[in-house]
């Protein structure tokens, strides 16, 4: 069973949602977009080349085959709990996809669910074709599943034990692209759950709804919603972003709206005064071009000045800020006020993942800050990770 959504289609001139790259002028040697997951982040390189960091080598690996990228995305670990096919013998094994200059989909790791797209169940070190002739608009890897942009049509395959593909079913898993509904402009593949924009810009959700993250009073009460039901509200979005169990949203002015947990100030707001949030909700932050959420509870966006702004949970310093401070968040370090990186550095391109952010500067220069698991380092300020000089890395 799939979903369809049956509106007029409205034009809106609206950005692609998700981790790409912002205009920044002429493309120079360096670095161009970075995605970020549980325990690796990927960057490309302004060639279309792309360099993964994850333990245990902590110098980077070029990524060999496949054609040019434009956009990269990085998944979460294998699922755990119900609908689990493995268990967690391996939490920390993840895939990770990209699009060509042609909008082909590509990609490689993990492929016990089928997530890779190939049609089979085996893992890959290379980039590997996704099936079929589509050409998709943008691509996101989550846990285990994957989902894109084809045509105005939203598609999604991998694991499915949460309803994660929203077909309707929680039933095995899927090696092939399937469709989840109609209509759709962009998408967000996060831990058990999804999200995508319909064209009109309305927001939709499916999958696991712990803490309130599907956003919507039509989510069912068993903990699963098996097909996109609708946000609440009517606040119409350029972008969103999902990955751990809060989303985000960016209104046509900038102005970023979240919802789901709370916990640790993700949301822009004291958890004292709600631990979580059913609709979206404005955060504060000033307007941003991009935003990003983190897996464990964390926030970033950049400015319209391209300055990095993050709020939430900030156990290893992944705000960027200075050293963690304790506050109303249980006792747990956290800023729920959106407050700016401490940094002078522009950015281009900024992700959030497991307890540590990473971005791509004006000056095609990776930075990263909080606790990096591909190396020893964990800093509550912008380290530099790699320079603007792609062919000095280590092959």
């Amino acid at each position: 069973m799939t979903a369809s959504w049956v509106l007029p289609i409205v034009a809106y001139l609206w950005p692609q949602s998700g981790p790409a790259a912002l205009p920044a002028g002429p493309a120079q040697p360096g670095w161009s977009v970075v995605s970020a997951g549980d325990t690796q982040a990927c960057v490309l390189d302004t060639a279309g080349s792309a360099v993964c960091f994850e333990a245990p080598r902590s110098d980077g690996r070029r990524i060999a085959g496949g054609p040019r990228f434009v956009s990269i995305a990085v998944g979460l670990g294998l699922p755990c709990g119900r609908g689990s096919v493995n268990g967690c013998a391996d939490p920390g094994a993840s895939h990770v996809c990209a699009l060509s200059a042609d909008a082909r989909a590509w990609c490689w790791g993990d492929n016990r669910y089928g997530q890779l797209g190939d049609g089979t169940t085996v893992g890959r070190a290379h980039p590997t074709a996704v099936l079929g002739s589509l050409r998709f608009q943008s691509i996101r890897a989550g846990r285990g599943f994957t989902c894109g942009i084809a045509d105005a049509t939203a598609y999604c395959w991998g694991f499915n034990g949460h309803g994660n593909l929203g077909i309707g079913d929680t039933a095995g898993v899927s090696t092939r692209p399937r469709v989840v509904a109609r209509d759709a402009r962009a998408i967000e593949a996060a831990g058990d759950f999804a999200c995508a924009l319909r064209t009109d810009g309305l927001a939709y959700c499916w999958g696991a709804d712990y803490h309130g993250r599907l956003g919507s009073d039509a989510a069912t009460s068993d903990g699963a919603t098996l097909a996109p039901v609708p946000v609440n509200g009517v606040t119409r979005f350029t972008a969103l972003s999902a990955r751990g169990d809060h989303v985000c949203g960016l209104t046509q002015s900038g102005r970023a709206w979240c919802w789901g947990s709370n916990l640790d100030g993700q949301l822009g707001a004291d958890p004292l005064e709600g631990r979580e949030r059913r609709s979206p909700a404005d955060t504060g932050a000033p307007p941003l071009l991009h935003i990003t959420t983190g897996v464990t509870g964390h926030t970033c966006g950049i400015a319209h000045d391209a300055r990095a702004w993050c709020w939430g949970r900030n156990t290893s310093g992944e705000l960027g800020a200075g050293p963690a401070s304790t506050t109303s968040c249980f006792a747990l370090p956290c800023v729920p006020q959106p407050t700016p990186v401490a940094t002078e550095e522009r950015f281009r391109s900024l992700s959030a993942g497991h307890s540590f952010t990473c971005g791509v500067t004006e000056a095609g220069e990776l930075f990263c800050w909080g606790r990096l698991p591909w190396s020893a380092i964990t800093s509550a300020l912008p380290v530099r990770v790699l320079a603007a000089q792609p062919d000095t890395l280590r092959r």
